[in-house]
């Protein structure tokens, strides 16, 4: 679910929130008691055609009946209108019935709290529930902390799971240690999902390496996207490979 502000609407609607949420249900013949999960989704997609009054009332009928998905975007609602606390309920509601979002989001907010002990211990929680960007930010707390054996082993798990970010990370933790392939396939894991700064730093590495004919088809694929450092990387390589033929 997209986290978009939602400045206004929990408060203006709050207050029939209990009859309004009868009429949604029967209104869109629902049964939340029956099939929370059919609620959740249908409080997305109300959600992502901006009627956020309805995704409100669906993700709170949802999370009485313990649909974690429910709970966690009800989280994020609050978090959006600034009540943290609420936020924090429902985020940790989402947490314990199964939802690794919920935990990853908990974290966050114990850490721009500063409560770092507690943002670990989501983070961590989450991660072991097959959360990557909980693997690569329970990693970075260790990596701060000089703690670079388990941050190296969470960043891989992060990375392994699908978090680009976590393999950029783990390849900047390689070269710290020497390790140039290493760094490499982390690079190039997260070019494969996307990440155009692990491909154009996989580029660099392999021109390094004079590998310039799959450099510059790396730095071409970046540079298609739009990636602006990857293009200067193949203006850079296009004029050093003119020299070369010229001289």
């Amino acid at each position: 679910m997209k986290r978009y502000l939602l400045l206004f609407y929990i408060i203006l609607f709050f207050p029939i929130i209990v009859k309004a949420q009868d009429k949604v249900m029967q209104e869109n013949g629902l049964n939340c008691k029956v099939n929370a999960n059919t609620c959740t989704k249908s409080g997305i997609s109300f959600f992502d055609r901006g009627d956020y009054k309805k995704a409100f009332e669906l993700f709170s009928e949802s999370c009485k009946y313990l649909d974690p998905v429910g709970c966690t975007n009800l989280g994020v609602l609050h978090e959006k209108t600034t009540n943290i606390v609420k936020a924090k309920d429902f985020y940790l509601k989402g947490c314990k019935v199964g939802d690794s979002q919920g935990c990853l989001y908990l974290g966050n907010v114990f850490f721009n709290e500063k409560n770092t002990a507690q943002a670990e211990y989501y983070f961590k929680f989450a991660c072991l529930n097959s959360n990557p960007l909980a693997c690569t930010n329970y990693a970075s707390i260790k990596e701060r902390n000089g703690k670079l054996k388990e941050a190296y082993q969470f960043y891989s798990k992060g990375c392994l799971k699908g978090d680009p970010i976590g393999c950029l990370y783990l390849a900047k933790l390689e070269l710290t240690n020497g390790d140039s392939l290493g760094a490499m396939s982390a690079y190039k894991k997260a070019c494969d999902k996307g990440n155009m700064l692990g491909c154009t730093n996989l580029g660099v590495m392999h021109s390094r390496e004079g590998k310039q004919a799959l450099a510059r088809d790396i730095f071409d694929k970046a540079c298609q996207t739009g990636y602006s450092q990857a293009c200067t990387n193949l203006n850079h390589l296009k004029e050093y490979e003119e020299k070369e033929s010229s001289s």
